[in-house]
């Protein structure tokens, strides 16, 4: 049977945490909803946009905008929302951390913003 993916929401310790350049690194990679996203008009709402990771890596989204968000598996038009990963609402300053156990290209969106999208690409 395969493993059970986990997820958690944890306040955020930093203020600042490093960010990546969208790759794995030690097993771990980090995504940030930039801080007005919850706008159309902003030019980026997750950075990296694209992340690339290996099986067994965790990846971890924090919210540093300022209003409520989701990173829920899937896009707006399909009928799968959420059946890999779903946050649930993360308020400013909240994270929500998923293990990727198998291989493939997970598409993730805001449920409260559909038009901010984003990719996790799994090797």
């Amino acid at each position: 049977m395969p493993e059970t993916p986990t997820k958690s929401e944890v306040p955020l310790t930093e203020s600042n945490p490093p960010m990546n350049d969208g790759s794995s690194q030690s097993g771990r990679s980090t995504v940030s909803i930039v801080e007005g996203s919850s706008l159309p008009s902003t030019s980026k709402f997750f950075a990296p946009e694209r992340t690339t990771a290996s099986k067994g890596d965790t990846v971890t989204w924090i919210n540093e905008d300022t209003t409520l968000h989701t990173v829920t598996s899937g896009t707006p038009d399909e009928g799968n929302s959420g059946s890999e990963f779903d946050s649930s609402y993360l308020a400013a300053g909240k994270k929500f951390e998923y293990t990727f156990d198998t291989a493939g290209t997970f598409d993730y969106y805001c449920t409260l913003h559909p038009y901010m999208t984003g990719k996790v690409e799994v090797r």
